[in-house]
């Protein structure tokens, strides 16, 4: 004889169901594809694709998407404070006046050419200073 009761033949399929119906639910909820953010990822990777970006394809393709894959808040905002502490920045190697120069270069003073994806950013300020003579 069978020691088994009919309580316990559908208990087990029911929990079972129960703990499916549970990972879906966490999954789902889990799921951070907003129509933004794939909107944001065909973009990259068009992008990609065309070579628009100043990478290579294959390490452009994998950064877009990483970005897909990341977790809403996992990069933080930057304030426009924290942006200007990492612009100045780039002047505490530099002493004296041209460290007063980086300064106001970095506060957009004087031109500035370039960008980041043509490969670089020249920031140029003129400044008058001591005549210095040609050595003979």
């Amino acid at each position: 004889m069978n020691a088994s009761t009919p309580t316990s033949r559908w208990f087990a399929p029911a929990a079972l169901c129960a703990t499916l119906i549970g990972l879906s639910a966490y999954a789902v909820a889990s799921d951070t594809a907003t129509p933004e953010k794939t909107r944001r990822y065909q973009e990259d990777r068009q992008a990609c694709l065309r070579g628009d970006t100043n990478q290579v394809q294959s390490a452009c393709l994998k950064e877009a998407q990483a970005r897909y894959a990341e977790k809403p808040g996992a990069t933080p905002e930057l304030s426009s404070a924290q942006l200007q502490q990492n612009a100045n920045a780039r002047c505490d190697v530099l002493k004296g006046t041209d460290r007063g120069d980086c300064l106001a270069r970095m506060r957009g003073e004087g031109t500035t050419q370039g960008s980041a994806q043509s490969g670089g950013i020249y920031r140029e300020l003129l400044t008058p200073g001591t005549q210095v003579s040609p050595s003979k």
